[in-house]
């Protein structure tokens, strides 16, 4: 039984302590917050030891049996709970980014070398989300043939952004994520970046370059106020022979009142009869498997490093408004 504790009990935390909770092969042995309010009031239903102040070395010491930290902590503070874990020969699930400066990545990186006898895994949830899976399937089928242009596109809103917002370089939010399905997708590495920005900081345009000749443009939109029913998230195909689409964003279960339209989740997290299903569950039972039974992973450590660095490449040539060559 695999033992686990994790640190950072916000959203995307509790939704990873609700899989393993499920999982006959894992559990959830201690939990580890910042905010004594926050830590009871979302972690209280597991059952387990909670620990506040970011107390995790009291957490370690407590509990020897712990093998496997999931770090779920906000974005810009990722570094110090990833190096406790390592310290006490822990293995790792780290939420994306990894880090969110390169003297972070650094660091994080010449651990995880020197640590090689444990794992190290990144939470980049779309490598699990049928729809890419599926896509993928069809780019490698090549049908579509060679692929020339892709494009990529989420919608956030400046609500959502404030969260995140003065705390690390926007480009590290949720480009990563369409960083990592482009490298994914087209077996190839970033060559070139250029990139542009809003006057406010409210929206990013990425140009790519990949070694293999293809480009991409991304596209990370926090201009306005929430509005209902638009296509937050869509990705586009280009190759010779054919194109694919996918619209992220498209809704089969919609509730109208005169108050609001609500959409439903349908692929992310989803209770389905009492279990969990969608593509936070498909990666952390996966994160699991690769743990106990040793499969081969998905996602390695390697590729959250990579997506990190063309996030800074993005940043980069904001900044500096130029070509950066990786």
């Amino acid at each position: 039984m695999l033992k686990c504790a994790l640190i950072g009990p916000g959203r995307m935390g509790m939704n990873y302590a609700k899989v393993v909770q499920q999982s006959v092969l894992a559990e959830i042995v201690a939990v580890c917050g910042n905010s004594r309010k926050t830590t009871e009031e979302n972690a209280s239903f597991l059952n387990v030891p909670l620990y506040f102040d970011n107390k995790w070395d009291e957490m370690f010491a407590n509990h020897p049996e712990i093998d496997t930290v999931f770090i779920t902590t906000p974005e810009w503070a990722h570094l110090a709970p990833f190096e406790a874990a390592v310290e006490h020969g822990k293995n790792v699930i780290i939420e994306k980014p990894v880090g969110i400066s390169m003297d972070e990545l650094q660091k994080m990186e010449q651990l995880a070398k020197a640590n090689s006898h444990l794992k190290f895994l990144v939470c980049h949830t779309c490598r699990f989300d049928q729809r890419y899976v599926q896509a993928k399937a069809l780019l490698d089928s090549g049908e579509i043939g060679e692929v020339g242009y892709l494009y990529t596109r989420r919608n956030p809103d400046i609500e959502t952004a404030k969260r995140v917002k003065g705390k690390m370089p926007m480009s590290y939010w949720i480009t990563g994520h369409d960083i990592d399905i482009l490298r994914w997708f087209l077996h190839s590495e970033v060559k070139e970046v250029f990139a542009s920005s809003g006057k406010d900081d409210n929206f990013i345009s990425a140009n790519l370059l990949f070694e293999n000749g293809a480009r991409a443009v991304i596209e990370v939109i926090w201009l306005g106020t929430p509005v209902l029913g638009q296509q937050h998230s869509r990705m586009d195909i280009e190759g010779k022979k054919g194109k694919i689409e996918l619209n992220i964003s498209a809704a089969s279960v919609v509730q109208f009142t005169s108050e609001k339209n609500t959409l439903l989740d349908e692929h992310d997290f989803v209770e389905l009869h009492g279990k969990y299903v969608g593509s936070t569950p498909n990666m952390i039972h996966h994160f699991i498997d690769v743990l106990v039974n040793k499969s081969k992973e998905v996602i390695n450590f390697n590729d959250g490093i990579v997506a990190v660095k063309v996030c800074e490449a993005i940043h980069q040539s904001i900044q500096k408004n130029n070509v950066i060559t990786l």
